[in-house]
């Protein structure tokens, strides 16, 4: 084994697609989760663990002794994340979390940030020339996270790089978030009920997020790269390919009510610095992540 590299958020959404790209590379593989699970292969080795109990971390960190740290752990409860305080908690675990590392030997960091920690009004969202302003307490903990392992990994000459993700679609999310909620109403017989629909976002399936968290585990880059697709995508034609996929059985209901003045009508990111320094491209068109999404849903619908 080349290195031995910890994950936190194992188990989670975009957790579940990492790990198995992490096996295809030369690491041994370890994994905290709250909840750990008996499904996946012998050659990752699980934690039981919080991160919000700093003395068990602590041990843990001494125990394990990883070369490289990926940390995706973070609540993103729907409906309550942005402004949850939550996210006090969690800047508190991730300094720590790195503290520890760092002081027992690790030599690579990369932490999973937002595009939330830029002010997001602008739009068009660049890693290098957008103000980092954010508007909701989850981008202002991502954004003192950042900037404080920043500092730290420099004055500790340990590698750091930090991804910001966009908007996320793919097995396992939140039913409750706008795609699987789409698909759950075709499935439940229902008309799906949506927005105006204007909203223009950057949408990228979980598994080309993955890939580029294990670029960045994998590679020598450091600092904070945008991981979208740089594609903008009308909610409305998100919907459309939806239907597309599922046929005309698939009835939605748009609000009249326009946009109002504070909405934000475009959020994108700026995806040239992952595809320069990374050589990373998405594998997956936006049609065939949803294809296969909607097949997911609908096999689990089943069960």
């Amino acid at each position: 084994m080349d290195s031995r590299v910890l994950v936190t958020g194992g188990n989670g959404f975009i957790g579940k697609q990492l790990l198995p790209l992490l096996q295809n590379e030369s690491y041994e593989i370890h994994a905290i989760s709250r909840e750990v699970k008996n499904n996946y292969p012998d050659n990752i080795i699980w934690h039981q663990a919080d991160l919000l109990n700093f003395d068990s971390i602590s041990k843990l960190l001494s125990k394990v002794k990883p070369d490289k740290l990926i940390h995706l752990a973070w609540d993103v409860t729907p409906g309550k994340y942005l402004e949850s305080e939550s996210n006090f908690q969690g800047l508190n675990a991730g300094l720590n979390l790195f503290k520890e590392f760092i002081q027992n030997g690790g030599t690579r960091i990369v932490g999973a940030g937002t595009c939330y920690e830029y002010d997001i009004r602008y739009g068009y969202l660049q890693e290098d020339f957008t103000p980092r302003n954010p508007l909701t307490y989850y981008g202002l903990c991502k954004k003192h996270l950042f900037d404080i392992t920043q500092a730290y990994c420099k004055k500790k000459n340990v590698e750091f790089a930090w991804g910001r993700i966009f908007y996320v679609f793919g097995p396992h999310e939140y039913e409750s978030r706008f795609i699987p909620s789409m698909i759950r109403s075709y499935l439940q017989g229902v008309t799906a009920q949506v927005s105006h629909g204007y909203q223009i976002r950057d949408y990228l399936y979980v598994k080309d997020v993955a890939r580029v968290f294990s670029s960045l585990c994998s590679s020598q880059y450091n600092g904070a790269v945008n991981i979208g697709s740089g594609q903008p995508v009308n909610l409305r034609y998100l919907v459309d390919i939806i239907r597309e996929i599922i046929g005309d059985a698939f009835v939605v209901h748009y609000s009249e009510h326009f946009p109002s003045d504070d909405e934000i009508p475009l959020i994108l990111a700026d995806s040239k610095k992952i595809r320069d320094k990374l050589k990373w491209s998405p594998h997956y068109s936006l049609y065939d992540g949803l294809k296969e999404t909607i097949d997911w849903w609908i096999d689990s619908y089943k069960k």
